[in-house]
């Protein structure tokens, strides 16, 4: 269960962690922000946020005991990397996804998708109303739109380039951060684990 708040609503934040999610990406969108997050800063960009989002998945792909869902990219991309790159550890991972952004388009394509779908979705429950039947690149430019004229949701898109978190929210996030990082890493274990 989440750290509760008498200022915010962490029923929204519940609802974008445990409701509609057909993949992991939004447990590991959330997951990476907790792990770029810092006390004097809650400006984050979208290329900080993807590569943790790879490694706090990392140890995850070629488990035997795992299943990701079939529609999740984020283990492709994983397991396109390591056999592609078999020096490519966890622990060099970081200083070789610049390089290899440069070096391999199919690999930026992929690690760009990561935030194609992740961030706008993950806003959904903060949102007062989401049209579900719009297409997928107006339905994005619509949860920008509106997160932007909101006080009500986590955090709102920065220049198109990363997310600027709510103060509030951040001040909950830095307080709460172990204690989130435990749940969603038990989230995350509920949804792929065989």
């Amino acid at each position: 269960m989440l750290p509760q708040s008498s200022t915010l609503d962490t029923d929204k934040l519940e609802e974008a962690l445990t409701k509609r999610l057909p993949a992991t990406y939004k447990l590991f969108w959330f997951r990476a922000i907790l792990m770029v997050l810092e006390e004097a800063n809650n400006i984050y960009l979208f290329v900080d946020i993807s590569h943790n989002m790879i490694l706090a998945a990392w140890d995850y792909v070629g488990n035997s005991k795992i299943k990701f869902p079939s529609i999740d990219k984020l283990p492709e991309l994983i397991l396109t990397i390591q056999s592609r790159y078999p020096d490519v550890t966890k622990d060099n991972l970081t200083n070789f996804l610049e390089r290899l952004k440069k070096e391999d388009k199919d690999i930026k394509i992929k690690v760009k998708h990561l935030v194609s779908f992740a961030p706008y979705r993950f806003l959904v429950p903060f949102l007062e109303y989401y049209p579900y039947k719009l297409t997928t690149v107006n339905t994005h430019k619509h949860i920008e739109q509106s997160a932007n004229l909101s006080n009500n949701v986590i955090y709102k898109f920065f220049c198109d380039m990363g997310i600027q978190i709510d103060f509030k929210w951040h001040q909950y996030l830095n307080q709460n951060k172990i204690t989130l990082i435990k749940y969603v890493d038990e989230l995350i274990a509920e949804k792929i684990y065989l």
